[in-house]
């Protein structure tokens, strides 16, 4: 599902007919309501557009935290191996 950063309210309208129409064939959604990569340690503010997804879909949420970005840093060409953690 392609997010318009710009895009306002129209931007949301078509995130949740997309997401509709994506969990009703059965595919998973995953949301990353801090946005895009954040650097390792930060607590950005959640995102609020991501609320209106749960209501939409009538589904359970499993959040998940990952530590990937202490191996692959924001606007950073080196990635470093290591292990990423999903908790």
């Amino acid at each position: 599902i392609i997010v318009d950063r710009k895009g306002g309210a129209a931007t949301l309208r078509a995130i949740r007919a997309e997401a509709r129409t994506a969990f009703a064939a059965g595919r998973p959604v995953l949301l990353y309501p801090e946005g895009t990569r954040v650097a390792h340690g930060q607590r950005p503010p959640l995102k609020a557009g991501f609320a209106g997804l749960y209501g939409v879909l009538a589904a359970p949420v499993l959040p998940v935290a990952v530590d990937s970005g202490r191996l692959a840093p924001r606007n950073s060409f080196i990635k470093r191996s290591g292990i990423i953690t999903y908790r």
